[in-house]
């Protein structure tokens, strides 16, 4: 592993409008290391090309990343069509698909139709002079390259170099274009040489520079430059060794970027988003997201050893986003980190710092909002825990609570029920008093202690669920009464109890399924009985007379005019999982936790959307009873580390559709070679004996790879019998 010499390498800046970030976002970032396909992992360089795949430099090998696979391609001294150099710079892509890389050993191209390189040297020149990284692809499809204190333009159609400008100094330059897009005319470049805090400007005619006086970076901190960007109105944003300056070209105006009111230290690399975010990588504090208008940082990403999918490293040697606004981060010694900001991702509550840093169990058992701006969590073994609107730890409710909480239920006054199996509680939500209920009817016959579930019917009386029989609690001149619910076996489990829009009861009992049935009194009167072995974890009512009921062999669509179970979604329908522990319905989609994540039915249409923690979830397993739709349609489930909230309107669809290419082509079981790139193929024409054709096929798609769904690779195969007039 060798060391990077900044200043070396020039990247190009690809043309884009600056806008102001409407708000920052925690970030779920894939890694791509030697671990898993990657040559090295200190990497210079990566590039997205026009057929979807990811291009990464290093010092042993360039890397072409599919989704899953690398293919890593090196310098073969026997091989004259293989890529020349042990060390590869800037990456860039012509009109016709070839690209051109820069390397030690002179300049690459890769000719994507004939799947092979062709080296270019420059006559004359040493070999341990043929360094050159390309900076730009004009209109004429000419390559403009910076080689050490060199500016040199080669020409593919004549195959020539030709040496345009030479500074005095010797060293290494820095190198931005105008226009920023490729294949136009040339008409400005911005140069830094050897990291000095002076840009050179010059206009560009016919090939010919005329130099402007140099813009001096005047500040007694600054001492180097290690990156620069022109933001396109004149001004330039600086990486240098003392943190991220703003510098206005007309007034001379220099602004330091502050996060938390401090410089960012040694930033070392800048880009620009499709959507004008702005992007640093630091020496030693990861990676930053900085508004442009405000000039503050909005977010800052960096390694924790606690979250999977988190920045790998804190020294981020480049960053490249690509027109799908795919965010490219070469981290030293790690490889690549990838993610895409605005796909939508969860945000993740109570995490496991949180849990440390206040000293509270992050094991959420269930959730109730309390009021519009409080939310209580029942936890394993905190207690409740009282959250604000921002789903912050505030303070908790223990004694004489005890550790664990089953379930927790509002009532129609406002009182927070606690069913545990420690007993039965009711809690002032205002004063935080919490009051035991204590059966005072049924001294002979007392209900047990072991509550799973509350829940309220539409007389007002409470219905409590526990582990010898229902109950039913009504409140008489401030005091609580017990009373036995009759006609319901006594040596059952009950579960989950749930009264529909008709007054009809539904009854869950552990691995027996459920029944429904009318309450007169203190008596049930049976109505259907569904046994399965199965316990029912939830019910959700929608407005088309069905009841979705989430169990332990997956989601129960029940008709309630029918009174039957028309349909049980399970993973062969999409599900992620069929362990269902929630259910909640916001317009035609019924959200549900699991214990792979959660999974989004389209009832209209049955089509399924899954999440998994690469998506921001706070764990792949959800908790019973641990859901919530708040009065502002806030959906908040809870699990085995923590919660998520979220906005089911703000999950858009991912607008970037995957790019389709082929992989592999067979002609009767073995490998065929038309003479070209598989991928490149438009027309294949065979001989009659040839009629079975194979191939496989990539789906370039990088989205949620840590879940396993980035991309997919399929296989057809396509028998064709042909006729020939000479053959029976």
């Amino acid at each position: 592993m060798r060391t990077l010499i900044p200043g070396l390498f020039c990247f190009l800046l690809a043309g884009k409008l600056l806008l102001v970030p409407s708000s920052a976002q925690q970030l779920s970032f894939s890694h791509l290391g030697v671990n898993n396909g990657l040559s090295q992992g200190v990497n210079n360089c990566t590039y997205k090309d026009s057929r979807g795949f990811i291009w990464i430099s290093s010092f042993d090998g360039l890397n072409r990343f599919d989704g899953l696979n690398c293919r890593i391609y090196r310098e073969t001294g026997t091989d004259k069509i293989s890529i020349k150099g042990t060390l590869f710079l800037n990456i860039l892509e012509d009109r016709s698909g070839n690209l051109w890389i820069g390397s030690n050993k002179g300049l690459n191209c890769y000719d994507r139709r004939s799947d092979r390189f062709v080296n270019y040297q420059m006559p004359g020149r040493a070999l341990v002079d043929q360094f050159f990284s390309p900076f730009y692809i004009d209109d004429q499809n000419k390559v403009w390259l910076q080689s050490r204190a060199h500016i040199i333009l080669f020409d593919p159609a004549v195959k020539q170099f030709t040496l345009l400008y030479t500074f005095p100094q010797t060293g290494n330059l820095l190198v931005k274009s105008k226009p920023a897009l490729p294949y136009q005319s040339l008409q400005e470049i911005y140069i830094v040489v050897n990291n000095t805090p002076v840009i050179n400007i010059a206009t560009v005619r016919k090939n010919l520079f005329t130099w402007q006086a140099p813009v001096n970076i005047s500040h007694p901190d600054i001492t180097r430059v290690n990156y620069f960007l022109p933001d396109g109105r004149g001004s330039f944003w600086l990486a240098t060794n003392d943190g991220l300056f703003y510098f206005n070209r007309t007034s001379q105006y220099l602004q330091p970027v502050l996060n938390k009111n401090e410089k960012l230290g040694n930033t070392i690399v800048l880009d620009f988003d499709s959507s004008g975010r702005l992007w640093t990588g630091s020496q030693q504090q990861g990676l930053y997201l900085t508004d442009t208008a405000s000039r503050k940082v909005l977010e800052q990403y960096y390694p924790d050893g606690r979250n999977p999918y988190g920045l790998s490293g804190q020294q981020v040697l480049y960053i490249h986003s690509d027109a799908q606004n795919y965010l490219w981060v070469a981290i030293w010694g790690k490889g690549i980190d990838y993610v895409n900001p605005d796909r939508f991702r969860f945000n993740h509550y109570l995490t496991r710092e949180t849990a440390s840093e206040k000293g509270i169990d992050n094991f959420i058992r269930s959730i109730v909002q309390v009021a519009p701006n409080e939310i209580w969590a029942a936890t394993q073994s905190s207690g409740i825990l009282v959250l604000n609107e921002k789903k912050e730890f505030i303070t908790g409710i223990r004694q004489p609570l005890p550790a664990t909480i089953e379930h927790l239920y509002k009532d129609s006054h406002a009182n927070v029920w606690a069913a545990t199996f420690n007993g039965l509680f009711v809690i002032d939500p205002l004063s935080r008093k919490v009051q035991r209920i204590n059966n005072t009817t049924e001294k002979n016959n007392p209900p047990q202690n072991q509550f799973n579930f509350i829940n309220q019917l539409q007389d007002g009386r409470m219905l409590a669920s526990s582990n010898a029989g229902l109950f039913l609690i009504s409140k008489k001149k401030n005091q609580y009464f017990f009373s036995r619910v009759k006609n319901c076996p006594a040596n059952d489990v009950y579960l989950t109890s749930f009264q529909d829009s008709d007054g009809i009861i539904y009854i869950s009992r552990a691995f027996k399924g459920f029944y429904t049935c009318r309450l007169q009194q203190d008596s049930l009167v049976a109505q259907h009985d569904y046994t399965y072995q199965a316990s029912i974890k939830c019910f959700a009512e929608t407005n088309d007379s069905l009841v979705w009921i989430g169990s332990t062999i997956g989601l129960m669509r029940y008709n309630k005019n029918q009174h039957r179970i028309q349909k049980i979604y399970t993973t062969s329908e999409g599900l992620s999982n069929q362990y269902i522990y929630a259910v909640l319905a916001h317009k035609e989609y019924l959200w549900m936790s699991t214990n792979a994540g959660l999974s989004r039915l389209n009832s209209h249409n049955n089509e399924v959307k899954n999440f998994s923690a690469a998506d921001g979830l706070q764990s792949n397993e959800f908790n019973t009873y641990s859901f919530c739709k708040t009065t502002g349609q806030e959906m908040l489930f809870g699990g085995v580390n923590g919660l998520n909230a979220f906005y089911p309107d703000l999950v858009t669809p991912y607008k970037n559709k995957p790019q389709l290419q082929l992989a592999t082509l067979q002609v009767n079981d073995s490998l065929y070679n038309p003479g070209i790139n598989p991928g490149e193929l438009e027309s294949l024409g065979l001989q009659y004996k040839q009629n079975t054709i194979s191939f496989q096929f990539t789906v370039l798609d990088y989205a949620n790879a840590a879940a396993s769904n980035c991309c997919t690779r399929s296989k057809a195969m396509i028998r064709i019998k042909y006729w020939h007039p000479t053959k029976p």
